[in-house]
């Protein structure tokens, strides 16, 4: 593991002190993408994503080039399990939301938004909603978060307290089980076999929904 601004000597083991910054850490990303997405709309949230998410990730977590260094194998697997997690998550989610349904304000912004056409619209979408987030997302919480976490606790320990964060970054509760076994996921395939094949995997699953909510 690289040294990092949270871990200049990756044998320092600070424990609840490490713990307790990594939740500020991500507690004050959310609370920025909240901020400029309240004060300049939904449109603003992939840029969001890169200020608090990004930019963070990559100064503390600092990934040098082997990061990304994945064989084909591992990339042609990783695109399989995202495929394969998208397209199961979302023949579940109808049933899933009426058990635990979606507030109508967060479905009507998920309907104006998603529903732009096949082109341009879902070409933007494809950048903006699946692209953008998942590389956002895999550099601050598994790159940053998981790496941090792991090189302090148990690996699995590492593996439940990142998914949980990814979880509750996603602000809808309804989806919040769903996101922490989409974080889970993406931690193994980060731990196995690299960054590269997390976004991989994170785009292919987020572009996989893009897909089913333009077919509704």
């Amino acid at each position: 593991m690289q040294p990092s601004l949270l871990n200049p000597n990756k044998n320092a083991k600070p424990g609840f002190l490490r713990l307790l910054a990594l939740t500020a850490l991500t507690g004050l990303a959310l609370f920025g993408i909240f901020g400029i997405v309240h004060w300049f709309g939904t449109a603003w949230h992939p840029t969001a994503e890169i200020i608090c998410f990004f930019i963070p990730g990559l100064i503390l977590a600092a990934p040098s080039s082997k990061s990304f260094k994945t064989i084909k194998v591992e990339l042609a697997l990783a695109a399989i399990l995202g495929l394969g997690a998208g397209v199961l998550s979302h023949l579940v989610l109808p049933y899933w939301q009426q058990l635990f349904p979606v507030p109508h304000d967060y479905e009507e912004v998920l309907q104006t938004y998603l529903h732009l056409g096949w082109w341009p619209g879902f070409g933007f979408d494809l950048l903006s909603i699946a692209l953008i987030p998942a590389v956002c997302e895999e550099v601050f919480f598994r790159s940053l978060i998981f790496s941090e976490l792991k090189n302090t606790y148990s690996l699995w320990l590492a593996f439940f307290i990142s998914a949980l964060f990814f979880s509750l970054a996603h602000f809808v509760p309804a989806y919040w089980p769903l996101y922490f076994l989409l974080g889970l996921g993406a931690a193994w395939i980060y731990e196995t076999s690299g960054l590269f094949a997390a976004i991989m995997a994170h785009f292919i699953f987020n572009a996989t929904g893009l897909i089913f909510w333009q077919w509704r």
